[in-house]
């Protein structure tokens, strides 16, 4: 976590500093369909093959090399396949291989027998190289079964969360991470079934970037607020999921990222734009940079009172409305 001081600092700086970037992510699609320059159904396909084919984007509403990276992808994915019967049969049929789990030829159980990480070491989901020790496992595989597994450790033994719900179709009993290609994205933390005895809980598995290419922060230290970020969301959607919990959910875990290492200070990249738009309603929300950076009250919460707030907050969390599949 951050000391108030240095929370202070953060804030100076960012508020003073120079305008860097163009495109914020999904909120230039988002954009072009709210004033009638594409349809929803092209709003919603143009973000899933942002996120997994860019190559199929027209190049205007492509994420590139300068745009900011997407955190997670969880919710753009949750909001297609709410719409799904929207999309044409076409757009169904394009899009069906990328909404299915993946199929990768390795996996690797994590120390704790929690986690079972999925991952290539050839073809298009080839992970990261290097095997430093030879025994055969790349070495950006046995980090994330370990990142993962502090992760866990952190939310949940150390915090007292819940745990995620048991992956309901994965192989085996332990919960399923994959090592994809995602484009200028995180992770995405995929919602299957509703949880047996809760209204609106979630099972759920997950998949992260599979090397970190191009982005600001190195490959491990990525991987490092992915785990944290991504089992967050695992955890929030076993207590509930509401779409209008979408901004709190990523101010969560955007935190939690910090939390658990606190070294990577990642969510730093999106303070600028932030600061130039303090104007903007607390439960703003689009897909790139402000619900990201508005982790900053979660530290505020927190360095003022206990982190504790939090999870009561998510404790406490009604929930009103039917499963969103």
């Amino acid at each position: 976590m951050i000391s108030k001081k240095y929370f202070i600092i953060i804030c100076i700086i960012f508020t003073s500093t120079s305008y860097v970037y163009g495109q914020y992510g999904f909120n230039t699609l988002r954009t072009q369909y709210v004033e009638g320059k594409l349809s929803y159904q092209q709003y919603l396909v143009y973000s899933a093959l942002n996120i997994f084919d860019p190559k199929q984007v027209p190049q205007n509403y492509q994420l590139d090399s300068t745009t900011l990276p997407i955190k997670s992808g969880t919710f753009i994915i949750n909001e297609i396949k709410r719409n799904w019967d929207l999309l044409d049969s076409d757009s169904q049929k394009l899009l069906t291989k990328y909404f299915s789990r993946p199929e990768l030829q390795y996996s690797l159980l994590s120390a704790s027998r929690r986690f079972r990480i999925h991952y290539d070491t050839e073809g298009p989901h080839k992970v990261l190289e290097g095997d430093y020790d030879k025994n055969g496992i790349p070495d950006f595989v046995e980090s994330a079964a370990e990142l993962f597994d502090h992760s866990h450790q952190m939310i949940v033994e150390d915090l007292g969360y819940q745990p995620p719900a048991p992956d309901s179709s994965g192989t085996g009993k332990e919960f399923n991470i994959y090592l994809v290609a995602l484009n200028r994205t995180y992770g995405i933390t995929w919602l299957e079934e509703l949880v047996p005895g809760k209204t609106n809980a979630y099972s759920c598995y997950i998949e992260v970037d599979n090397d970190f290419a191009g982005f600001d922060t190195k490959p491990i230290p990525s991987l490092k607020v992915t785990s944290a970020h991504e089992y967050f969301h695992a955890v929030q959607v076993c207590y509930c999921y509401r779409d209008e919990d979408v901004f709190f959910m990523e101010m969560c875990s955007t935190w939690m990222e910090d939390f658990v290492y606190p070294e990577v200070n990642d969510y730093f990249q999106y303070l600028d734009n932030y600061f130039r738009n303090i104007n903007y309603p607390f439960y703003y929300t689009n897909c790139s940079w402000f619900e990201y950076a508005s982790c900053l009250w979660n530290h505020m919460i927190t360095n003022k009172y206990d982190p504790e707030v939090i999870k009561k907050i998510w404790e406490g969390a009604k929930i009103e409305k039917k499963g969103i599949m």
